[in-house]
């Protein structure tokens, strides 16, 4: 944490569970014809951050946060009209980036020590990654399935200092 004329930087690491993403999809070819069903879940998130920022007054702090997070997301597919087994469940690590503005506000002092409360907006990306893959060949092509991960979050943040 190095601090200079109301400027911050701050480099910390995080760990958050949660059930984010939930989506059950029909996989469709290119003649969009059903392939079998698919649902993802998105187990937790772990990651690194580094937090730049300004204070505003003696109370707020507006700030730019970027992070680099590896998800844990589980594929769950079944129903599949083509390849070696009709269901499927993969857990794959997937690595990205997170960034976006926050402000964060000093209250009074309350029983449990200074409390401060913030705002977070964020942008979440990972690169595709190539997720399953069939053992054979459908009309003379590989058959498989990528993943993006694209998600736009909003977090309100309470920080209790003891």
């Amino acid at each position: 944490n190095t601090r200079s004329n109301g400027n911050t930087a701050n480099i910390f690491a995080n760990f958050f569970g949660f059930n984010g993403v939930n989506e059950k999809l029909k996989l469709k070819d290119a003649t969009q014809a059903f392939q079998g069903n698919l649902q993802i879940k998105h187990k937790n998130t772990a990651g690194i951050a580094i937090l730049m920022g300004r204070m505003m007054n003696h109370q707020t702090l507006a700030y730019v946060r970027a992070a680099y997070e590896i998800s844990k997301f589980e594929f769950s597919y079944s129903n599949l009209q083509f390849g070696t087994s009709p269901t499927e469940k993969i857990s794959k690590n997937i690595g990205g980036i997170a960034v976006g503005p926050g402000i964060i506000r000093k209250l009074d002092d309350s029983p449990l020590g200074p409390v401060r409360v913030g705002i977070q907006y964020e942008v979440a990306h990972t690169p595709a990654k190539n997720i399953r893959s069939q053992s054979a060949t459908k009309n003379g092509a590989m058959v498989g399935y990528k993943f993006k991960m694209f998600e736009h979050r909003v977090k309100a943040r309470i920080y209790f200092l003891f």
